[in-house]
């Protein structure tokens, strides 16, 4: 998924985009053990997962930075510290 998410924002950046959009972004890690929430909707297994900023850190050093790409990500369910993170003044995790 990730591999086809980084095509997709290339495929747009080789035809002059400036920038992105990056919608519910912070979905794209889940716990691999898909386990059920008993208590809740489960968005607690299925937002900012485990390994989300090493995925946006890879896409910022494969797709964002040697393109110069602008990027916007929306963040669903995530909490005031995980957008601090996410938006990082060093451009550690999405750009």
């Amino acid at each position: 998924m990730r591999a086809e998410l980084k095509k997709v924002c290339e495929f747009w950046a080789d035809r002059g985009v400036d920038g992105l959009r990056l919608d519910v972004i912070n979905l794209i890690s889940k716990d691999q053990a898909f386990p059920n929430d008993d208590i809740g909707d489960g968005r607690r297994f299925y937002t900012d997962g485990p390994r989300i900023h090493e995925y946006l850190q890879e896409m910022s050093r494969d797709v964002f930075t040697p393109r110069n790409l602008m990027t916007v990500g929306e963040m669903s369910s995530t909490s005031l510290e995980n957008c601090q993170q996410y938006a990082s003044l060093d451009g550690a995790s999405c750009r």
